[in-house]
């Protein structure tokens, strides 16, 4: 792992593997090493790159200067080198992964959206009630409190009942600091959000998702695939959200049949 000082922020990140580049974008309170049972057949194949999102993992929190996430991946994809490359993007991650498709099309080759949320949706009343918990505890409590609510999330009920696999997500969540659940982050949000724009994405695209995944994110993945022209769903069998870390195989079967298909 190493740290960049790009767009006002220190980003970490790692590089491995040979070949066209390909990036992984984490998910929300997660951090690179949830792409750890993609590594080894993807850096096969390609140059892959992972990196913790501002204020995941090993990256900066934000300081209150407004920043956009899409400009961060640019910056270090500048740092890095790198004109072009295929984003595969997990939950919040995605969220990223549309942002930068929409902000900076001529550097996308292909894109893949793993149980992915999708600025601008309506979430449902059941999506939400435990995310208000967790960020008022956050605030009235502190992190340690709202981690607590976090980590019995139905999202992740199936991930920690796999053995091994549960104590490498505990530990991930543990890792984050918990910044955006105790303050007021000052990213930048598109307006309109992508929901409404996906029509201008032109990258070719595979949307995923858990076959036992939350409603909203079932929901996200059809808006995501009826709304990406010429966009390909897949559902991932016997996966809950985590689908990387719960299905590996058929995610990594996923990401390496769309990448070099054709």
């Amino acid at each position: 792992m190493q740290h960049a000082e790009v767009n006002g922020a220190r980003l970490a990140y790692a590089v491995s593997g040979n070949g066209d580049p390909v990036v992984l974008i984490h998910g929300f309170s997660l951090d690179m090493r949830m792409w750890d049972p993609q590594i080894p057949a993807l850096e096969d194949r390609f140059r892959v790159v992972r990196y913790d999102l501002r204020g995941f993992g090993r990256s900066a929190v934000p300081d209150g200067s407004p920043y956009v996430a899409s400009e961060d991946l640019a910056a270090l994809l500048d740092y890095l080198q790198i004109e072009r490359a295929a984003l595969v993007g997990f939950s919040f991650g995605g969220t990223v992964a549309v942002h930068f498709a929409l902000d900076f099309p001529d550097r996308v080759t292909s894109l893949i959206l793993i149980d992915s949320v999708v600025g601008g949706w309506p979430w449902s009343e059941e999506g939400t009630t435990v995310d208000r918990a967790v960020w008022q505890a956050g605030k009235e409590q502190g992190t340690d409190a709202a981690r607590r609510i976090w980590l019995e999330h139905p999202m992740f009920t199936r991930v920690r009942a796999i053995q091994g696999t549960a104590a490498d997500f505990d530990r991930m969540v543990e890792a984050y600091s918990g910044f955006h659940w105790t303050t007021d982050d000052s990213q930048v949000w598109p307006d309109p959000p992508a929901l409404e724009r996906l029509g201008e994405i032109g990258a070719p695209t595979v949307v995923a998702v858990g076959e036992l995944d939350t409603p909203d994110l079932q929901g996200m993945a059809e808006a995501l695939a009826n709304g990406i022209p010429g966009a390909q769903k897949t559902v991932v069998r016997g996966a809950g959200h985590m689908s990387n870390m719960e299905k590996p195989d058929q995610v990594t079967e996923l990401i390496i049949g769309h990448l070099t298909a054709g």
